[in-house]
């Protein structure tokens, strides 16, 4: 003879089954959040860095610094017959 199963223990195993499924889902959502955090951090320190290397950039290139670097080794302005215009 087979034995029955009360339709009662089906549904609570379904039930459960559910519950399993939506904390396990629950658990991934916050994992991915936790991933999503963390790069966003990478990203503002690149940012921070780049902002910061930019600024340097800028310091070097500057006209004043520019001449003083020129001075101290020795260069000169060009002459006009020196400069060639590309077209």
């Amino acid at each position: 003879m087979r034995a029955r199963i009360s339709p009662i223990y089906i549904y609570l195993f379904l039930v459960a089954i559910i519950c399993f499924a939506y904390i396990y889902a629950r658990m991934q959502c916050v994992e991915i959040d936790y991933k999503v955090t963390k790069i966003n951090r990478e990203i503002n320190k690149h940012n921070l860095t780049n902002k910061e290397l930019k600024a340097k950039k800028a310091k070097y290139l500057s006209p004043s610094k520019l001449k003083s670097f020129a001075k101290k080794n020795k260069l000169q302005e060009p002459k006009r017959d020196q400069i060639i215009i590309l077209k």
